[in-house]
């Protein structure tokens, strides 16, 4: 198992969301996370709802088969 850099992770979802968004959209979004504007506790709930780390890890090894 490889371990990726927090940079490295910040580098694709960023790229990934500037695919999927506007920047001026992107950089809100960043705004909230880390300068604490936003919930990240509920926003996690959000992303994260219905999931467990059993399906989370089925979709990290669906994605990373995908490459």
């Amino acid at each position: 198992m490889k371990i990726v850099r927090e940079y490295e992770v910040f580098d694709e979802a960023t790229q990934i969301l500037m695919e999927h968004m506007s920047p001026a959209k992107v950089v809100r979004f960043w705004s909230e996370v880390f300068m604490g504007g936003g919930d990240y506790a509920s926003l996690r709930e959000k992303m994260f709802e219905g999931e467990t780390a059993d399906s989370l890890f089925e979709k990290v090894k669906e994605f990373e088969g995908a490459d």
